[in-house]
């Protein structure tokens, strides 16, 4: 449990230090099902991101509050990025880092590159991931050498539709991606996801997110996996 503990207090410093620089903090809530959750689940996120002119550092931890695989502490990320600009377009391009429990005894870390834009009403991400998983510490304990499997180059990607200009006090988007803060599918299952803002004040917005799971798409037939509702809060400080 110390390193979880430490993880967790590292995060929350760097909320408080975005709190300082005047910048974001996130949270939300999903509740949801899918074929190998044995009823609801449900997962609790915070988020803090630190943002200067020309770069930026977000973090954030995922608590999971009922799940069959028996983990509080789900996954923790860490995502640094720079900003440059071509021509009229802004490009942010970062590096990534996932921690993921996957159950007591199961570990996926993934290590990212990408590169993202935002226009007027659409969003793109483009990126590549290496995942690795592994027995944790102690499951590994009994075997002579540490067993892992790693996965290399795996594509990931994002394209968002926003209904209206992102300043707008309400927004309707809708997004095709293979990722989720804390989650990375494979290449052929992407994730659908429909999503409603509305801005209460300058700083504080509201949203919801229903999220829908195909089994894949390169199978005989694309089959229903997953859904979950988000609910969730940004506060810009």
């Amino acid at each position: 449990m110390k390193r979880p503990f430490i993880v967790l207090c590292a995060i929350a410093l760097l909320g408080l230090t975005a709190l300082k620089a005047q910048n974001s903090l996130e949270g939300y809530f999903d509740i949801g099902k899918n074929q190998v959750s044995e009823g609801l689940y449900s997962q609790l996120s915070n988020i803090g991101c630190f943002e200067k002119t020309k770069w930026g550092i977000e973090a954030g931890y995922q608590l999971g509050l009922v799940q069959p695989q028996d983990v509080i502490f789900n996954s923790w990320y860490m995502n640094p990025y720079g900003k440059i600009k071509i021509g009229n377009i802004l490009l942010d391009l970062g590096g990534e880092y996932i921690w993921t429990a996957i159950s007591p005894d199961l570990r996926e870390t993934n290590w990212i590159i990408f590169v993202r834009t935002n226009l007027t009403h659409w969003q793109f991400v483009l990126g590549t991931n290496t995942r690795t998983y592994r027995l944790s510490h102690k499951a590994a304990e009994p075997f002579e050498n540490e067993r892992r499997i790693t996965e290399r180059w795996n594509i990931m990607y994002q394209v968002m539709y926003l209904l209206r200009p992102y300043e707008n006090r309400w927004n309707l988007s809708g997004t095709f991606t293979n990722y989720d803060r804390f989650i990375i599918q494979q290449e052929n299952n992407p994730m659908l996801n429909l999503r409603f803002d509305y801005k209460t004040t300058t700083r504080l917005s509201l949203y919801s997110e229903l999220w829908y799971k195909p089994a894949g798409l390169m199978v005989i037939r694309v089959t229903y996996y997953g859904m979950f509702i988000r609910l969730g809060l940004l506060w810009k400080i």
